[in-house]
C-alpha cells in the first residue's frame, strides 16, 4: 500500500492510521524491525515506540541498536515489554584512536590551530560522546565557529552529568548562546515542515534572502542541525536532526516569545 510513497508521503499520512497499519502487517507477518540509530530518539518518542511495538501480537520481532543503553529501559519491572523487543544492542562508536585521528583531520582541513584541542580535550570528548562519530562532528562543528573544545566541552557538561543525552546539551547550548537571528529564524521555519525543503522555501517563508540565507544555512549545516540531501531532479533539499527538530516544535509550540510579524519569526 505504502510502497510506492515518498516519506514526505507518509508524513502526510495520519499516524494513527499508519500506526494502524503498520500493527496489522507485524501481526499477520513474520517481520525482523531494526531501529537503528537509537540514541537520535528523543526520550519521550523511545518510549512511544516501544509501547507501540509491545503491543502487537505476532512472531515479528524488533532488534534495536544504540550507542546509549535507555536507561529507563533497562529498569522496567514488566518483563512482558521484553517478549518483542527482545534484543539491545549497543554500538561502539568509533576506537580512540580513530577519534583523535577524526579531529586531527578536522583541525588540518579547516586550518584551525592544533591548541585548539588538545590531546586531553580529545579524551574527554571521546568519553561524553562515547566516541559517537555524528556527536563528535557537531561538537568540532561548533569549535569552528570561534570556541576551544576544552571551553564548549566544560559549558556543555556543567550543568548536568547525563552524558548519555549529550546532544540534547548541544542543541540546547546551540540555541542559547551560539544561533544568531537568522539562523533561530531559519530553524523555527524548519520546525513548521515535517518534510524536507528547498532553501527557496526557508527563503519565501521566513524573509531571510541572499548572502544572509546562505550564510544562515551554512552554518546550521557545520553544526549539523541542517543536513542536505537531494537529486538533480529535486534540486537542494534541507532536513533538520531529529532532536533539533523536535527541539524547534517545542519551542514554537511553548515560547510565547515567538510570533510571527510580517511572514517573518521575529525574537521579541
Amino acid at each position: 500500500m505504502y510502497a510506492s510513497l515518498s516519506k514526505g508521503d507518509l508524513r502526510t499520512i495520519q499516524q494513527d492510521l499508519l500506526k494502524r497499519d503498520v500493527k496489522e502487517l507485524l501481526e499477520k507477518q513474520r517481520i525482523l524491525v531494526l531501529l537503528d540509530n537509537y540514541e537520535t530518539v528523543s526520550k519521550a518518542n523511545q518510549v512511544e515506540t516501544l509501547q507501540f511495538f509491545n503491543s502487537i501480537r505476532g512472531t515479528s520481532q524488533v532488534l534495536i541498536s544504540t550507542r546509549y543503553r535507555p536507561d529507563w529501559f533497562l529498569k522496567q519491572d514488566n518483563e512482558n515489554i521484553y517478549r518483542m523487543v527482545h534484543v539491545l544492542i549497543h554500538v561502539d562508536g568509533l576506537s580512540a584512536e580513530n577519534t583523535k585521528k577524526m579531529v586531527q583531520e578536522f583541525l588540518r582541513t579547516k586550518e584551525l590551530p592544533p591548541n585548539v584541542a588538545d590531546e586531553k580535550d580529545v579524551l574527554h570528548l571521546a568519553k561524553i560522546t562515547q566516541n559517537n562519530p555524528k556527536t563528535i562532528l557537531v561538537l568540532l562543528g561548533l569549535v569552528e565557529q570561534g570556541m576551544s573544545l576544552s571551553q564548549l566541552l566544560e559549558k556543555i557538561t556543567s550543568q548536568t552529568a547525563d552524558v548519555n543525552h549529550v546532544f540534547d546539551l548541544i542543541i540546547d547550548y546551540t540555541w542559547k548562546e551560539m544561533l544568531s537571528k537568522d539562523e533561530i529564524n531559519l530553524l523555527m521555519t524548519k520546525a513548521l515542515f515535517n518534510h524536507s525543503v528547498s532553501p527557496e522555501d526557508l527563503e519565501q517563508i521566513s524573509g531571510v534572502k541572499g548572502n544572509r540565507l546562505e550564510s544562515a544555512i551554512k552554518t546550521l549545516a557545520t553544526i549539523s542541525i541542517f543536513e542536505h540531501s537531494g537529486t538533480e531532479k529535486t534540486g537542494v533539499r534541507i532536513r533538520t536532526h531529529s532532536l533539533a527538530q523536535e527541539f524547534a516544535k517545542h519551542v514554537l509550540r511553548d515560547n510565547r516569545a515567538f510570533k510571527y510579524q510580517r511572514n517573518t519569526l521575529d525574537h521579541v
